[in-house]
């Protein structure tokens, strides 16, 4: 049995800097607005363990580094082991021993030597749990240039990302202490499109190929949904069916060539798909061009098509289906 009261998720970073001031700032931020979600980010600062709560039952004991924040210096918990895997471990020891209910790990390509072992092993079940993976190639910084392009292009190292956005003016900086949540906090919904527009053409491109040696590639927006409570958003066109999984529900979903949708219920319960919850997003911009949907139940094999004829769409769309 969990020591927390609220649903608590842990998210173990590879760095001290991009990505925990990243996840960090959208803790503090949505924290404020509800308390139904304890939002832990790892490596803790000293104070944070500190000032935690939390008893030592499987808490982990590693070194202890220090960095600078501002004109603080705070002593970071270090977490030992081989690269990648160790961020894997670290997230079944929280899943073990009660510290979370839901654990991710987040780290980068970077020509980690243990890519591979850290993929299998977040797919071995702990508790019934397996840790989620957000992953991103070459670097972070990709996923922060989804945000402000839908660009499909191989980077070799990370400061060539940031080469890149420094010159389209999309940035200055990314490797100081302020955190890159700013930099693209009003701009999510473009982000959520474009990742999804990503991992599409990923999947042509490349689908023989395992994730870890993808390049490029992401699925941080994953996480970010997640914790923000946003539906996966799923980019689809006319040759490829989309599956969606909602609690114990599958819905497929397929874009025919005159515009229409055609929905099937492929799972054993019954899925309710709630009026206007659906959403055409413009792929440029990410703002919202409409909304569709009746509302109506299918039954477990059942099949229902919409004729979306007043849209004109080109031969592929961004679809967001809405939270209930």
């Amino acid at each position: 049995m969990s020591r927390y009261s609220n649903y608590s998720i842990s998210i173990i970073c590879e760095g001290t800097r991009t990505e925990k001031l990243f996840f960090e700032s959208i803790r503090d931020e949505i924290q404020t607005e509800k308390n139904d979600c304890v939002i832990n980010v790892y490596p803790r600062n000293k104070t944070e363990i500190n000032e935690s709560n939390e008893t030592n039952r499987g808490a982990y004991k590693g070194r202890k580094r220090q960095t600078n924040k501002g004109n603080k210096k705070f002593e970071i918990e270090e977490i030992k082991g081989a690269l990648p895997l160790k961020w894997i471990e670290e997230g079944r020891r929280h899943l073990e021993d009660g510290r979370a209910n839901e654990a991710w790990a987040v780290f980068d390509k970077d020509r980690h030597p243990k890519a591979k072992e850290a993929f299998e092993l977040a797919e071995k079940e702990i508790n019934g749990m397996k840790v989620n993976i957000a992953f991103s190639s070459i670097c972070f910084e990709y996923y922060l240039l989804l945000h402000f392009e839908c660009i499909y292009r191989k980077f070799d190292q990370c400061e060539e990302v940031n080469e890149y956005a420094r010159k389209k003016q999309y940035w200055k900086e990314t490797k100081k202490e302020n955190s890159t949540y700013n930099i693209v906090k009003d701009r999510l919904q473009i982000g959520f499109a474009d990742c999804a527009w990503l991992r599409f053409t990923s999947d042509e491109k490349e689908k023989d190929i395992p994730v870890y040696k993808r390049n490029p590639y992401t699925n941080v927006d994953k996480l970010v949904c997640k914790l923000i409570g946003e539906k996966e958003w799923k980019y689809w066109d006319t040759r490829t069916p989309v599956i969606v999984e909602y609690e114990q529900s599958h819905l497929k979903m397929e874009l025919l060539p005159d515009g229409s949708i055609r929905f099937t219920n492929e799972g054993n319960h019954t899925f309710i798909i709630p009026e206007n919850s659906f959403s055409i997003i413009d792929s440029e911009t990410g703002t919202q061009i409409c909304t569709k949907g009746q509302r109506c139940s299918l039954l477990p094999g059942q099949e229902k098509i919409e004729y979306w004829s007043d849209w004109k769409f080109s031969n592929s769309i961004f679809i967001h289906l809405k939270s209930n």
